[in-house]
């Protein structure tokens, strides 16, 4: 996937942004031009889906934009917000306890097998 804007006014710009940090559905207006299908998965641990998805797709991965913020008590980084731009014009957005795949509907077969790929990547229950 081409990851140039198609448009660099400054109002498409402002769009892509929320009050947290990147919002999917107007990264991929902007990098497509095309209203995205999303497909939500809940209760998805983001850190082992990302790691299911790496193992087997990382050179799909086109671009990648990452929101972090420092927890004073782990004295680290903790990821608020993930974004995978893939070559195919899907984007995955990982957040707290879920993915959005933001993808045209054509894509459907492989948005099929992503599900299948993160749906064992549950939340663990806290006990």
């Amino acid at each position: 996937m081409d990851t140039q804007p198609i448009s660099k006014d400054p109002a498409a710009l402002a769009a892509i942004f929320n009050q947290d940090y990147l919002n999917g559905k107007a990264l991929y207006l902007y990098l497509t031009g095309k209203i995205p299908s999303i497909t939500f998965m809940n209760e998805i641990d983001p850190f082992d889906a990302i790691a299911a998805f790496r193992k087997t797709h990382d050179s799909e991965i086109a671009d990648w934009y990452n929101e972090a913020v420092w927890n004073p008590d782990s004295q680290g980084f903790g990821m608020e917000n993930c974004f995978f731009v893939l070559k195919n014009q899907v984007i995955l957005h990982f957040g707290h306890n879920f993915v959005h795949m933001l993808h045209d509907m054509n894509d459907w077969p492989y948005i099929e097998s992503l599900a299948r790929l993160f749906a064992p990547c549950r939340v663990k229950e806290e006990i």
